[in-house]
């Protein structure tokens, strides 16, 4: 319904529950998930939701006002679209599924389809895009929703939507590959004829879906595509999730450039599996069927395979590796086994004919027909087997011989990052001279890699392991190396410009180029520079070299830095409450008005360091802790062996496997203190209060050290013996209806 907000008067859109489908439980449970994956959505591409709830029993969804056309209407009324705005519109698709799929709730649509994509005219924009209707989707970080079986509309539905399995954002592609292959094409990439029975229509889409590849498009608008589009909506439209790109995030910055005229976007694109080379069925009547080689920045076709030429050294010679004869033999195989099942069904139906008219019918028919389908079966077999990808040894292999030509090692590196998948493992790997750039490594294993003169241009690194990596000559520009760990890598010669260094790490074997100044880049390394008030957050820096870093008034709330080498650092008045600092090396930093609350400091080595004015209340210490000649640290209200904690608060605090022994606690504040494993021998804990969230060491025995449990947080130190009296002095009064305590007796009770 189009409805207008009384007190606003705005208009929305209102979408309710028919009574009958409210009744059913599954379709009541898919309304409340769209309503809460919607409203957790913020992409200005995703419909937004302003409310829902039930109303009289009918739930309600209230969403924005939408003035404008669904894409279906638009494919009707004018067919096929031109490929850039339908690249414009699959791109801003592309941007709602990509807050969606890394939402925390890692929601997936499930049903992108044209009737549930909006278009607008905005001031500046045309086709706005608007994605609609998340009732089908699902948080992977849920339950209790639909996450099996085939659901979504059939013309889009990838392949384990078919199959009833889990699916991931990969499905959300499949479907947007679908849709971008029908707005280019005007047609679905499979399609079934409306009259065929609707059990058929299923069948025959279900078939296509999980087997056939999508057909190449019209020749005419082919020759229009720029290079490497249709390698890309065959890449989305891969049988296997794994084969797909691996995120929308991807989809959208390629796109983007694409329209912005870098015809090598595509050629460029790498994805959590990168594209795999794809069948060139475009050729004239006659020429066989050929493996394209992925693109390349040059001018030549994209749909073509390498080859040497004859007088090249044979060591120029491309790898057999991707060598397309052998994929050229199989489909000869497998077109001679259809020939012959052709010929064995027509001899079948003559031998057939023959005995039907002389009475005497043998079983030849079945004979040659089975024959024919079993050497039909035996082709596609060997022609799989021969086209089979490389495997991982081999590829390692083809990239550790640097007498193969670089066309043909960058191929094997794209097929390895294909088999990787997210977080590739290239530890050690020669790829000296090969690009990578805008390619996604997010967490990649880079360790001791060869990676000199790679183009990393714009490349996803954020904290890849790059620990001895050798990156010397390497172009990073624009790439981001966010929490990248550069210990010991060599950058002699690199390009960093525009490159984010914010939370890598780097240490005094690190180097880099001539002039570059690492300390002032947001880098954790030795004499790193923060300014006043910096907000690093939670970070994991255990065994990070900081070694004279000024980190004054800088909030390192819950950081680990277990291990760490601090000393000589400037630290006054940082945020260390809760910090892992054990067995950091402290040794002369300035910790002056620092907030250690809560920090573990147990093993760490504080020599010489200064505290005046540090907060250490429930730091953890025990007798491995090192302080400073004379430091008070027992009356610091941190928490060890021998610590003085009379009548200290210690409520909520973790203080799991401390060491307390010999430690004064007598009448401190243990509600709720978590003291498993603690150490407690010796200690002193007389009418210590504790509540029953107070956890306790295996075997301890309150009563015997006369520790003593609070019933309400307003009670005394005595309230077990107070409610006893008072529950004695009514039980002495029973026939009375109720009981007046006298209250200077029974006030805590």
């Amino acid at each position: 319904y189009r409805a207008r907000h009384l007190e606003t008067d705005g208009l929305v859109a209102v979408k309710v529950l028919h009574p009958a489908a409210a009744a059913r439980a599954q379709i009541l449970r898919r309304f409340h998930l769209e309503a809460q994956n919607a409203a957790s959505l913020r992409s200005v591409h995703t419909i937004r939701v302003v409310d829902y709830g039930v109303e009289d029993g009918t739930p309600f969804l209230i969403m924005e006002h939408l003035d404008g056309l669904p894409l279906s209407a638009v494919l009707r009324n004018d067919g096929r679209l031109p490929w850039r705005r339908a690249v414009h519109i699959a791109t801003q698709i592309a941007k709602s599924l990509w807050e969606a799929h890394e939402h925390e709730r890692r929601i997936v649509h499930r049903d992108i389809k044209p009737g549930n994509i909006f278009l607008l005219e905005q001031v500046g924009s045309r086709d706005f895009v608007k994605v609609l209707d998340f009732g089908i989707s699902r948080s992977l970080e849920s339950s209790g929703a639909d996450t099996h079986g085939p659901i979504g509309t059939p013309h889009a539905m990838a392949p384990e939507q078919w199959a009833g399995r889990d699916v991931d954002g990969r499905a959300d592609i499949y479907a947007l590959g679908c849709l971008l292959y029908e707005m280019i094409a005007g047609v679905p990439p499979f399609d079934v004829d409306p009259a065929m029975a609707p059990s058929a229509q299923m069948a025959k889409l279900a078939r296509a879906h999980t087997s056939e590849p999508p057909p190449p498009f019209d020749e005419d608008i082919a020759e229009a595509l720029p290079r490497g589009l249709q390698m890309v909506i065959n890449a989305m439209l891969a049988k296997r999730p794994s084969d797909r790109p691996a995120s929308a995030r991807l989809i959208v910055e390629r796109f983007e450039q694409l329209l912005e005229g870098d015809s090598g976007a595509l050629a460029a694109m790498s994805v959590g599996r990168p594209f795999k080379a794809t069948l060139d069925t475009r050729r004239p009547s006659g020429q066989r069927v050929g493996l394209a080689a992925p693109p390349h920045d040059d001018d030549e076709a994209a749909d073509r395979t390498i080859e040497a030429p004859d007088d090249a050294p044979d060591n120029a010679r491309p790898s057999p590796l991707f060598d397309d004869h052998a994929t050229n033999d199989a489909f000869g195989l497998i077109e001679a086994a259809e020939s012959a099942l052709a010929s064995a069904h027509a001899d079948a139906n003559r031998n057939f004919a023959a005995t039907t008219a002389t009475g005497n019918r043998t079983p030849r028919l079945k004979l040659w027909a089975l024959a024919g389908v079993l050497v039909l079966l035996a082709a596609i077999g060997l022609g799989y087997w021969l086209s089979r990808p490389p495997d991982e040894a081999t590829l390692r292999a083809a990239l550790a011989d640097k007498n193969v030509e670089v066309a043909t090692r960058q191929n094997a590196l794209d097929h390895l990052l294909l088999q990787q998948g997210a977080g590739p493992r290239l530890r050690g790997l020669q790829l000296s001279g090969l690009r990578l750039n805008a390619t996604s490594l997010v967490e990649a294993d880079l360790q001791g890699a060869d990676l000199e003169q790679v183009d990393l241009t714009r490349a996803d690194l954020a904290r890849a392991d790059l620990r001895r990596a050798s990156l010397a000559g390497a172009n990073l520009r624009g790439a981001n190396l966010r929490g990248a760990d550069l210990r010991a890598a060599d950058l002699n010669g690199a390009v960093l410009a525009g490159t984010e260094l914010a939370g890598s790490r780097y240490d005094g074997d690190t180097r880099w180029p001539d002039g570059f100044d690492a300390t002032r880049t947001g880098s954790f390394g030795p004499n790193a520079q923060f300014d006043r008030n910096a907000e690093i957050g939670n970070v994991d820096l255990r065994g990070a070299d900081l070694r004279g870093a000024s980190l004054t008034d800088a909030n390192l709330k819950g950081s680990r830095l277990a291990d760490a080498n601090l000393s000589g650092g400037k630290m006054r008045g940082a945020n260390l409450q809760n910090a892992d600092l054990s067995r950091a090396a402290l040794r002369d930093v300035d910790l002056r008005g620092a907030d250690l609350r809560g920090a573990d400091l147990r093993g760490a080595d504080l020599r010489g360091a200064q505290l005046e004015g540090a907060d250490l209340r429930s730091a953890r210490y025990d007798r491995e802790t090192r302080w400073p000649a004379s430091y008070g640290y027992q009356d610091s209200g941190a928490v060890g062996p021998d610590a003085r904690l009379a009548r200290a608060d210690l409520s909520g605090a973790d203080l799991q496997g401390v060491d307390l022994r010999g430690a004064d606690m007598e009448r401190a504040r243990l509600l709720g203190t978590d003291l498993r494993g603690a150490q407690l021998a010796q200690a002193k804990l007389k009418d210590a209060t504790y509540d029953d969230a107070t956890r306790w060491p295996d075997g301890f025995d309150a009563a015997a050290a006369g520790v003593v449990r609070q019933n309400g947080a307003t009670g005394g130190p005595n309230v077990d013996q107070a409610a006893a009296a008072a529950l004695q002095h009514w039980r002495a009064r029973p026939a009375q209806g109720h009981v007046t305590c006298p209250r200077q007796r029974h006030e805590a009770a």
